[in-house]
């Protein structure tokens, strides 16, 4: 009668392993999900220029061109405008700023890009500060926010007459 009882004891201890041992990879497998990822990061050698901005109250629209001076492709370009010495008001609603045309896969070394945005929200003329954030995707696609890596931005004063 007593060799059964250390039988079953010693299932019982390897029952308990076994329990323990799926417990910690189920959590495991949980906190790897909320664990962050490695990002992205910005190059060196991320060189967007603004070359014109031109505010153009009347039409409320804001014509830009910008130059690609870097020796990287820059995925997306963030554009900003803000009122002068305050908080900025907000991204400019086709932002990530529209500058590609079909087939581009970014803003390609050395080339000019030149578009137009509305400006609904331009209220008054004045001045205002113009923000343009470089990004680049990482390995993986862009479609996902968690890929780029957002670069160094810059500013430049524009009047809105």
């Amino acid at each position: 009668m007593k060799e059964k009882k250390g039988i079953s004891e010693i299932v019982s201890y390897v029952l308990l392993v076994m329990i323990a041992i799926a417990i910690s990879v189920l959590v495991y497998a949980f906190l790897k999900l909320y664990v962050p990822k490695e990002k992205s990061t910005c190059p060196e050698g991320i060189s967007l220029t603004i070359e014109s901005a031109v505010c153009d109250f009347a039409q409320r629209k804001l014509t830009l061109t910008l130059k690609n001076r870097g020796l990287f492709t820059v995925h997306k370009a963030f554009v900003r405008i803000g009122i002068l010495n305050k908080k900025f008001r907000s991204n400019i609603p086709q932002s990530p700023f529209t500058l590609l045309t079909d087939g581009e896969t970014g803003l390609q070394p050395q080339r000019y890009y030149r578009r137009t945005a509305g400006l609904p929200f331009i209220s008054e003329r004045g001045e205002y500060t113009l923000e343009i954030q470089p990004a680049i995707c990482g390995d993986k696609e862009c479609a996902n926010k968690e890929n780029l890596a957002l670069c160094p931005t810059i500013n430049q004063l524009i009047e809105c007459k």
